[in-house]
């Protein structure tokens, strides 16, 4: 992979430290991928050598965005994997991120706030019905915190298309950390909490039922 010198963490934990590896998902059974926060292409690239499967990859930082596209490329990938210039929000439209819109990770704000690029929202909903997947068997979410927006706004409808999550969960003043793991266990999924080597937290989470 090629990436700026502030981007090393991201590849640096999927590869280096295999934190997504996961003894709850079965790679023979994953068709579909949906990699929502992709940045340079970590998860992307680690998904794509597991499965022959279709990725839909999300990632509306600009500069970050040109090296997740190149480093498809170089993996020969243009067939299996899309690369789409957006972040997913609790609804449809203009956003900003912050900080510097260079910074290996980017956080949406409010529009009335100030912000350093201007990018284009959507909803989980919406950037299914986009990729054309007739499901999801994996959706990695790493989106800076917007994750509690996401699942403030999700149907029972979208709930349904995904068998398969790996979040990344961010805190934010304001929010219930518990809150996403309660819409999941509700939504008829078996949720378990692992700590990435670096210290964050992740919630995997596997449809009932599915092994």
């Amino acid at each position: 992979m090629v990436v700026r010198l502030r981007d090393v963490n991201g590849p640096a934990e999927v590869f280096g430290l295999d934190e997504y590896e996961t003894p709850w998902l079965d790679w023979s059974n994953v068709v579909y991928v949906l990699d929502a926060g992709a940045h340079v292409g970590g998860f992307t690239l680690w998904a794509a050598n597991r499965s022959l499967c279709q990725i839909e990859a999300l990632e509306p930082n600009p500069s970050t965005r040109a090296l997740l596209e190149s480093n498809v490329r170089r993996e020969g990938l243009g067939d299996r994997v899309r690369v789409r210039p957006w972040a997913l929000a609790a609804g449809k439209g203009s956003r900003r991120l912050r900080p510097a819109a260079d910074s290996a990770a980017s956080a949406l704000v409010d529009q009335s706030e100030r912000g350093d690029v201007q990018v284009e929202a959507v909803t989980l909903a919406e950037a299914i019905a986009a990729s054309g997947f007739p499901h999801i068997d994996l959706l990695k979410m790493d989106i800076e915190g917007a994750e509690h927006e996401v699942f403030g706004a999700l149907d029972a409808q979208t709930l349904g298309r995904i068998e398969f999550w790996i979040i990344e969960c961010h805190p934010v003043p304001g929010t219930n950390p518990a809150a996403i793991q309660q819409v999941l266990v509700s939504a008829g999924f078996d949720v378990t909490e692992v700590t990435k080597p670096l210290g964050q937290a992740l919630l995997i989470a596997r449809r009932q039922g599915r092994r």
